[in-house]
């Protein structure tokens, strides 16, 4: 069962970020608002722990989980919509290679964050 824990002013639109500690075992869930202090703070302290993925969900607004992605980073990190979040984790475990065929999983690829496809 998944934690859940909220951070900042519970104000739309929110981000939700997943962190897979290992790829069979998900980790917390940790709800953010767009509010840029609150989110840079967050990330950094998310940036500092030891994961080998982090799966960014949103709330369809890609401007906006796109700046999460610039902040949270992570080689193999995808931020996904929300509404694909239960199809595109159940891909995952079964092949982690895999990316799945959503309509705009956004990988990031570069550990500073810069560096995000459209897959």
């Amino acid at each position: 069962m998944l934690q859940t824990a909220k951070y900042c002013s519970v104000n739309p639109p929110q981000l939700h970020i997943q962190v897979v500690w290992t790829p069979a075992h998900p980790g917390t869930t940790i709800t953010f608002t767009s509010s840029e202090d609150c989110l840079r703070e967050k990330a950094e302290k998310l940036r500092s722990k030891v994961v080998n993925d982090i799966i960014a969900v949103g709330s369809g607004n890609l401007d906006l989980e796109r700046q999460l992605a610039e902040k949270v980073t992570a080689v193999g990190a995808f931020v996904v919509p929300y509404k694909d979040r239960f199809t595109f984790l159940s891909t995952l475990k079964k092949n982690l290679r895999k990316v799945p065929d959503l309509d705009y999983p956004i990988r990031v690829d570069r550990v500073n964050g810069t560096g995000y496809t459209p897959s």
